[in-house]
């Protein structure tokens, strides 16, 4: 070997160093890979022998291949191993994982699969079963003193719904909803009223840090539309025919025909209403916040036809409408 030449060998590897010369007048650091010849040229004879290091301890290690490679695929090679030594995972399974969700999600970009799951799923968020979160509702609106009927529609709607989802609240799905909503088989309006509830709570979960309160999880449920039926309206006579028949029959219907028919009491309102709240000496219900459905105390005239057909009542105590809601 010439003494214009420096030989630096790992293994079977082999690297040479060519001096400077007047055709040359620079150190060439030369060395094969993929069959080809490679040169890199350098000015300072210590950083030809770094690189001429650097390329023989490629060679013979176990990555050895990789300065094997031609120069585009080397740089691609180099820069993934940066990216995924500090992981310290191997670089032929990230590519299997990548392939692998590529795969399930082709559409999406796997970072913008990450951060969806991410903002679903985050570390701080109490995961809690859905029948848990429903009775944790139920008892707040009780201890928060809603009324019998609206735990009661709460409690029928959603325990039907914990049934079907007997799972972390936040692994529901938009479309899992959906499917629950169109699987009741029900009319648009009750379709609705179920998704009103299910929709509070969801919002109570978010409330309690059960779900984040960045996803907006009914926002992918429509909303049937509901056709407006035209309200049948009794005419005298049938509303006369309808209080005598409960006169005839002692129905306990007959205050409530009474209060709704003539003294425009709403029929929750008159459920909720004790015979405490009929003002007989000043003429009036009283109907109070708790009872109202705007939550205001208002108050509803008694009228003179109304009195008479309530004469029987005057001493009467309890709920006016003492059967099921």
């Amino acid at each position: 070997m010439s003494t214009d030449t420096v030989v630096v060998r790992r293994g079977s590897a082999e690297v040479k160093i060519f001096k400077a010369t007047d055709k040359y007048p620079y150190y060439r650091v030369c060395y094969y890979t993929g069959g080809k010849r490679q040169v890199q040229t350098f000015a300072d004879l210590g950083k030809a022998r770094d690189e001429a290091e650097l390329r023989a301890n490629q060679l013979s290690r176990a990555d050895g291949w990789a300065a094997q490679m031609d120069s585009r695929d080397r740089v691609i090679y180099l820069d993934a191993k940066t990216y995924v030594d500090p992981l310290g995972v191997r670089l032929d399974a990230v590519a299997k994982e990548y392939a692998e969700a590529k795969e399930l999600l082709p559409e999406m970009q796997l970072r913008e699969a990450v951060e969806f799951y991410r903002k679903f799923f985050p570390q701080d968020v109490d995961s809690r079963p859905v029948p848990d979160v429903v009775k944790e509702l139920i008892a707040q609106r009780e201890k928060d003193g809603c009324s019998s009927a609206y735990t009661k529609d709460l409690r029928l709607r959603l325990q039907r719904f914990a049934r079907t989802f007997n799972c972390p609240i936040n692994s529901l799905t938009p479309g899992a909803v959906s499917r629950f909503l169109e699987g009741l088989n029900v009319g648009a309006r009750h379709q609705n009223n179920y998704r009103r509830v299910i929709q509070t709570l969801l919002k109570f979960a978010q409330q309690q840090g059960y779900l984040p309160e960045e996803v907006d999880m009914m926002k992918g449920v429509r909303r049937r539309k509901e056709i407006d039926e035209e309200v049948q309206i009794f005419t005298a006579d049938e509303f006369a025919g309808m209080l005598k028949h409960a006169v005839a029959n002692q129905s306990p219907v007959l205050p409530v025909l009474v209060l709704g028919g003539l003294c425009g009491l709403r029929n929750a309102e008159i459920r909720r209403l004790h015979w405490a709240d009929v003002k007989w000496e000043e003429g009036h219900v009283e109907i109070k916040k708790g009872t109202a459905k705007t939550r205001a105390r208002r108050t509803a005239p008694i009228s003179e036809n109304a009195m008479a057909w309530l004469g029987g009542y005057t001493e009467a105590t309890g709920k006016v409408w003492a059967g099921a809601e």
